[in-house]
Parts: C-alpha cells; sequence; structure tokens
C-alpha cells in the first residue's frame, strides 16, 4: 500500500473515530448525562454600587463592580477643562475670524471678556476655570438665561434661589416602595410590556412558594398606581379625528370611515418639568456656545454648541425685550410602533420630546430629559406598508 493511500486510510478513520465520539456524546447528552461536568449554579451579582455623580447630578444607574462604574464615568461623565467666555451675539452668520490667544492678529476684543474666577453667565455662578485649559468656550450675552422669578422679572446676580418644595427622598407614594417604583417604570416605560404579559408576570410572581404578594395584582392595578403619581405628573388627554370630506359613492377608503384616537399630554408642561429637573443643573447650557480647542478650531458636542442655535439666538435678540431670556429649542422624534400598553395591539407613532438646552450625554443616557408626549394614530390604507425615505 502507497504512503499516500495509508495516509487516507488514517484520515477516513480518525474522521470516523471523530463522528462516532460525537454521536456518543449526544447519546450521553440525551439520556441527561454530562461529559464536560456538572454545570454549576450561576450567582446573582446584584448591582449595588452606585455612580459617584448620583449625588450631584442625579445620575440613577448602578453597576456589579468598580471597573463597570469606571467605564460608565468615562463614556457619560467625562467633562473637559475649558476657559468661559461672555460675547456679544451681533453677528448674522459664523464667519466671522477666530480671535484667541495665539491665533495670527489676535487683539483682545472689547465684546469679549475673560470670565472671573466664580463669575456668572447672566448671574448664573460658574465654576472657576483651571489655571491651564484646555478648551475655550463663548457664550451668547443678550440670550444668556438671567435668573428670574415666576413674573419674569431679574432677580440680582447674587440672590439666592427661591426655596423648593422638596418630598422626603424615600417617598415613593402611591408606591409601597422604590422597588416597585422602578418595577413599574421598567415594565411600563422601558419595556412597554403589554398587559397580558404583566398579568402572568405577577401570576408568576405570586406562584413561587418563598415569595410575597406580587407588586401589583393586576395590571390595570399598575396602570392606577402609576396615573396617581403626582410628582411632575402631566395627564393624559385624547380626542377623535376622522375625515369629514365628501365621500364619493363606491369610494370604500378605509380611513374616510373611522375614527382615531389621539393621545397627548401637554408638550409646555412637560417640558416645564424637564427644565426643572434638578438633576440637569450642572449639564445644562443656558445661553448658545461657541466651543474651542486648544488649537482655536470650533468644537461641537451639545446642541447649543452648534451655528444653528446661535444664529437663532441672534434673530431673537434684535427685539431688546428678550434680552436676559433663555432660548430653549424644542427636539421632537417620532417613530413607527406597534403600541400594546394600555391601548390595544393598534399601531401609533409615539411622539417624544426633549429640550436643546440639556447636554447630549444626558439625552443619551434617558435621565428624562426625553418624555413621551403622544400616540400618533396610523390610519390604514393600500399604501401602508410603503415606507418613504423622508418618513424618518
Amino acid at each position: 500500500m502507497s504512503p499516500a493511500n495509508d495516509m487516507y486510510l488514517h484520515a477516513v478513520g480518525f474522521l470516523a473515530f471523530r463522528w462516532h465520539l460525537k454521536s456518543a456524546v449526544s447519546l450521553l447528552d440525551m439520556n441527561g448525562f454530562r461529559i464536560r461536568g456538572a454545570a454549576k449554579t450561576p450567582t446573582f451579582r446584584p448591582r449595588n454600587i452606585p455612580c459617584t455623580f448620583r449625588a450631584s447630578l442625579g445620575c440613577k444607574y448602578f453597576f456589579r463592580n468598580a471597573s463597570g462604574l469606571t467605564q460608565h464615568i468615562n463614556s457619560m461623565h467625562a467633562v473637559f477643562h475649558e476657559e468661559r467666555l461672555d460675547i456679544h451675539g451681533n453677528s448674522e452668520d459664523d464667519s466671522e475670524e477666530l480671535n484667541f490667544p495665539g491665533s495670527p492678529g489676535y487683539a483682545p476684543s472689547p465684546s469679549v471678556s475673560p470670565r472671573p474666577a466664580q463669575s456668572s453667565v447672566g448671574g448664573v455662578a460658574q465654576p472657576d476655570p483651571p489655571s491651564h485649559p484646555k478648551r475655550r468656550v463663548e457664550y451668547h450675552q443678550q440670550l444668556n438665561g438671567r435668573p428670574c422669578d415666576r413674573q419674569g422679572n431679574f432677580l440680582q446676580a447674587d440672590a439666592a434661589p427661591a426655596p423648593k418644595e422638596l418630598h422626603p427622598p424615600d417617598d415613593y407614594s402611591p408606591y409601597n416602595c422604590a422597588a416597585d417604583f422602578h418595577l413599574a417604570d421598567l415594565l411600563y416605560r422601558e419595556v412597554q410590556m403589554s398587559a397580558g404579559h404583566i398579568e402572568k408576570l405577577m401570576q408568576n410572581w405570586a406562584s413561587r412558594s418563598a415569595s410575597t404578594d406580587p407588586p401589583f395584582v393586576s395590571a390595570d392595578h399598575m396602570y392606577d398606581t402609576i396615573d396617581a403619581t403626582e410628582l411632575g405628573r402631566v395627564p393624559w388627554q385624547s380626542f377623535e379625528v376622522s375625515y369629514d370630506g365628501v365621500i364619493q359613492p363606491g369610494d370604500n377608503t378605509p380611513w374616510k370611515k373611522q375614527s382615531y384616537s389621539v393621545y397627548f399630554r401637554d408638550p409646555r408642561e412637560v417640558l416645564h418639568n424637564q427644565l426643572a429637573n434638578p438633576d440637569f443643573k450642572s449639564e445644562i447650557d443656558f445661553a448658545p456656545k461657541r466651543v474651542y480647542n486648544a488649537n482655536g478650531r470650533r468644537e461641537y458636542q451639545d446642541f447649543m454648541s452648534g451655528d444653528w442655535s446661535w444664529r437663532q439666538a441672534d434673530k431673537i435678540a434684535r427685539d431688546a425685550s428678550t434680552h436676559g431670556s433663555t432660548f430653549v429649542p424644542v427636539i421632537l422624534g417620532s417613530d413607527k410602533t406597534t403600541v400594546s400598553v394600555a391601548t390595544g395591539q393598534n399601531e401609533y407613532y409615539p411622539l417624544y420630546m426633549s429640550n436643546g438646552l440639556v447636554h447630549n450625554n444626558v439625552r443619551r443616557a434617558h435621565r428624562n430629559a426625553v418624555s413621551l408626549i403622544g400616540f400618533l394614530a396610523v390610519p390604514k390604507s393600500e399604501y401602508s406598508n410603503i415606507v418613504l425615505k423622508t418618513d424618518r
């Protein structure tokens, strides 16, 4: 027999051996045996390490270990050191030459002044600038968000803010405890679990031998508890819409003969809640800004650092009565989805709203900077399955 044939037979024999071994392993697995040893019961590892920015910024994330906390801080709470400047917003566009120390032809501008330690933008105290700033920030001086009272009267720069009525930190009423509140938030807002699945979850909870009663006896009980929440609550409203034009004989278009419910919350009240949230006090801009790096190049990170917000402030500032106010851009977003929470299996466009003042990391972290303000009904038609690029 030639060496080649001998190698071939060895290869065939090896493959056959592997096939038989694999079959034996499958048979052993089918009969309940484990060749690799018994599987260990996984140990539950609670997330009990809070974010170190929980007290100062209201961050609500918890972590299993210090490594996860470090990665979170580096990605969500990275802060660049900056020198803040106030400048008058008199330009019609953003084509003016950069004027910063070290640039060609630099000359101090009378409308730009370095901010001293613990100075303010419109009376809002700012942190001391570092001795070696890496970035420089200029703020619009005319639309600069000066503090005022409820009637809109401007306050002195050193005036103390009005006392805020605070609820006890452990008061989660109408929920029995913080865990019940977070469970309702998870099921209703984050997962958007259907009523039927909520019922099954509560039944599974109650069926466990060592378990206490479930926090909600039914889906309706959870919905009623959510509706009874008073802190920052903006009630839902609804109205019906229908086609009121002339329907020609033989026209059987479904949406022309049906009425549709639109659910919404007052956008103005929701916006008030967002702006009154103390969690955002250190991550919000009350004036458009221009950020320059150490080389004098513009950097764009937050919404208010863009050219559009500065140009809008210039236009608004033409009216002298607006000076000292805050330009609050409203950001809306929507996408088609199937809503099954409290509305059945109907298709709606959920409408979300945020404000342009909070920093982008706050908006991405889902820290109540994005609020659901409406459900827009989706009429059915013969073109319902056609998706245009302009829909997004």
